[in-house]
Formats: C-alpha cells, sequence, structure tokens
C-alpha cells in the first residue's frame, strides 16, 4: 500500500499532474483507492447512468507497470532438488 503513493500515481497518469487527487488506505483488503477530482467531468455520481469512463481508466492504469515489493509477493518454497530416479537392473544372462 505504500508502493502506489499520489506521487507514484502522476508518474503513470501524467495528466493527473494538475488535479486534486486524495489517497484512501483499506489495509483489511490490503488495497488502496484514488479519487481524482475533475478528471471525468462531474462524474459518474452527477449522472444516472452507466460511466464507461471510470472503467476504462482503471484498466489504463492496471496496465501500466509497476515493481511489485517482495513483501506483497506470496511466499513458496523451493522446490525439492531433483533426485535421479533409481537406474533400471539389468535383466540376468539366461544359463
Amino acid at each position: 500500500m505504500h508502493t502506489l503513493t499520489i506521487g507514484k500515481l502522476r508518474e503513470l497518469l501524467p495528466e493527473t499532474s494538475e488535479l486534486t487527487i486524495e489517497r484512501h488506505l483499506l489495509p483489511n483488503l490490503r488495497a488502496v483507492n484514488f479519487t481524482l477530482h475533475g478528471l471525468l467531468g462531474e462524474g459518474v455520481a452527477a449522472q444516472h447512468r452507466f460511466d464507461p469512463q471510470a472503467k476504462a481508466l482503471g484498466e489504463w492504469l492496471r496496465s501500466r507497470h509497476l515493481d511489485v515489493p517482495e513483501t506483497l509477493l506470496p511466499f513458496t518454497p523451493p522446490p525439492p532438488p531433483h533426485t535421479p530416479p533409481p537406474l533400471p537392473h539389468a535383466p540376468e544372462a539366461p544359463q
């Protein structure tokens, strides 16, 4: 939650450089929410219809590349060392 700051959001979405941005931490969800005042006009709350612009903006932001801190990655133990299978026994010669 500390990686995606308002400054980093402005870097990822340069068109927000002059806008007021609010950052809301949601620690129980391990999430963060941003309010970008004025980016989409009055926004969906001012209208009674579906707002596809906000959905598109979210997808556009999601497509940006950002380094993920290792502390957020799930722990995966290393695989066990590879042990080759035992060699098959050679058949005994007939007597």
